[in-house]
């Protein structure tokens, strides 16, 4: 069935279709399942099938009307897709002109299309990358954190007071002018003192105390107990009710057997050594990569779809455990209020995702899929896992195509980044 349509720009990503469906189609439709409606109908009075159409029509024509529109709108919009060669993403606002019954249908659908960029002029890229070092002291740090995963908990009564490295459980209560607030009361929470992982107040203020000891903590709320409470003055009553001492193990040959990831303290050193160079030049490989891919887009700026962005932020949101991928309710879920904290990221990796696929197409790589055995052997080699754990990990036979998209992107990016001009600057230490 041929409807009249047309396509306008309103933006880079978003299109307005205009559909008319001739009033004589929509009639012919509607006396078709009118007359379906009729030969069924059973009413009072009347054998069935016998009923007046005119009958039928005042009982059932809004449905009838309704069944028909929507047929009629799904057949025009899907033909109007495939005519102007439109790759629509989500869904379509559609609007619906049938007030003048006497002239044809006209149906107007907004939609959001897939990006088509150009992208050019990114060989020679001048690059500033922040790039990781190794450092003796984060090495360090990681041989003490082995030996405090074998740490011994020995609890402290008595007289003994309370001190940064110590573990202690409390129980506090807290008020502004004698009214509770959010968040202002705890039981038995575990605090390790002089981690900053917990209320800055109470935690500076248990240094001194005995178990059994109540303290008075003074404190200015902030923006996480709510507007109406941020920034006045409340105060803590902090009961410290136990306190234990971490032993933690000399590092030596014995505790590295424990870690069952070396025979002796020669064996671990080597093993996290080796895990902290390798961890360390695989977060530059991806900064230099990711650095790259900003000033592609930099370089060809582009628009992208809402739509594509809520279904990244999705994705983030399956990464992050937040939602399920296999419980249908998770696609449900309206993802619209991430889009402050994982729009950003989001709409990066939607670009990411269009750039690469932009330049396979125009370098038309093709592999063989003895060429992906082989890539896949080489991850096993350097990932030092066996073929079968990386089989399992990248889905392999099944997702071959996938693979081998994964393979032209590497090389695409393998050669920009040997094409470019780079100038390698040290990351300053996050402060913990």
């Amino acid at each position: 069935m041929a409807f009249k349509s047309s396509v306008s720009e309103k933006s880079e990503v978003n299109r307005e279709i205009s559909i008319e469906i001739p009033r004589a189609v929509y009639q012919a439709q509607f006396d078709k399942l009118l007359g379906q409606t009729a030969s069924q109908a059973q009413l009072k009075g009347f054998r069935p099938g016998r009923a007046p159409k005119a009958m039928v029509a005042k009982l059932y024509g809004e449905k009838i009307h309704g069944d028909v529109m929507s047929d009629l709108v799904s057949d025009a919009y899907r033909e109007a897709l495939k005519e102007h060669e439109l790759k629509v993403v989500g869904y379509p606002e559609i609007k619906i002109d049938d007030e003048d019954k006497d002239k044809d249908l006209t149906v107007t659908a907004e939609v959001s299309v897939v990006p088509e960029p150009e992208i050019e002029g990114i060989s020679g890229l001048k690059l500033k990358v922040e790039v990781e070092e190794f450092t003796e002291e984060e090495y360090e740090r990681r041989l003490s954190g082995m030996a405090e995963q074998f740490a011994e908990m020995k609890p402290l009564e008595g007289e003994e007071k309370a001190k940064k490295g110590n573990l202690a459980t409390v129980d506090f209560q807290g008020t502004v002018d004698g009214e509770e607030f959010p968040g202002s009361t705890g039981e038995n929470i575990f605090v390790e003192i002089g981690a900053g992982r917990s209320i800055k107040d109470i935690e500076e203020a248990i240094p001194g105390m005995k178990v059994g000891e109540e303290k008075s903590v003074p404190t200015k709320l902030s923006e996480e107990s709510g507007e109406e409470w941020a920034g006045k003055d409340a105060v803590y009553t902090v009961t410290l009710k136990t306190l234990s001492e971490k032993n933690v193990p000399e590092l030596d040959d014995e505790l590295a057997k424990k870690t069952e990831v070396a025979e002796d303290l020669e064996g671990l050193k080597a093993y996290v050594r080796n895990a902290m160079e390798k961890e360390i030049a695989r977060k530059n490989e991806l900064e230099r990569e990711e650095t790259l891919i900003k000033a592609i887009i930099e370089k060809n700026p582009f628009e992208v779809p809402d739509a594509l962005v809520d279904d990244e932020v999705r994705n983030v949101l399956f990464e992050m455990g937040l939602l399920n991928p296999q419980d249908e309710r998770s696609y449900q879920v309206d993802v619209a209020r991430f889009r402050d904290n994982l729009g950003e990221p989001a709409g990066f990796r939607v670009k990411r995702s269009i750039i690469m696929s932009t330049l396979r197409k125009k370098d038309e790589m093709e592999f063989k899929d003895e060429e992906v055995d082989q890539w896949l052997d080489g991850i096993a080699e350097k990932e030092e896992k066996s073929r079968e754990e990386i089989n399992q990990l990248y889905s392999f036979p099944s997702s071959v195509p996938q693979l081998k998209n994964i393979m032209a992107n590497e090389k695409i990016v393998d050669k920009l980044l040997s094409e470019a001009k780079i100038e390698e600057v040290k990351k300053e230490a996050e402060s913990s």
